[in-house]
């Protein structure tokens, strides 16, 4: 198992199997069929703990490769021939919000290992 796949399976089972108030935390899982379409893929769980009502975090895993017209875009690029591809990428995030939890304005901050 490669570093970024233990450091993502950590994450997880760190938000999944916390202690504090389990039984009104809330769970949520993402799938981002957008990636599927760009031949990758995108898995994203958020925890929403009832001790930290202002609070979600989450950790993702997501690949992907982009399209010629996504690397046309910039004149410089056009008829080079090369391409992009995201093998894996990780993302651990916070988010807090100013008031309610999932309403209203809110900040976030993210790490991200492509």
């Amino acid at each position: 198992m490669t570093y970024y796949k233990k450091m993502i399976t950590i994450a997880f089972a760190a938000l999944l199997f916390q202690n504090t108030a389990i039984a009104d935390t809330k769970y949520e899982v993402e799938i981002d069929p957008s990636t599927f379409a760009l031949n990758g893929y995108a898995f994203h769980a958020r925890i929403l703990p009832e001790s930290m009502p202002q609070w979600r975090l989450g950790a993702g895993i997501y690949s992907m490769e982009f399209p010629d017209i996504f690397i046309d875009m910039n004149s410089k690029n056009k008829g080079l021939g090369w391409s992009v591809t995201l093998d894996q990428g990780i993302g651990l995030f916070a988010e807090y919000f100013f008031k309610t939890r999932e309403k209203g304005w809110y900040v976030r901050a993210c790490s991200e290992l492509p």
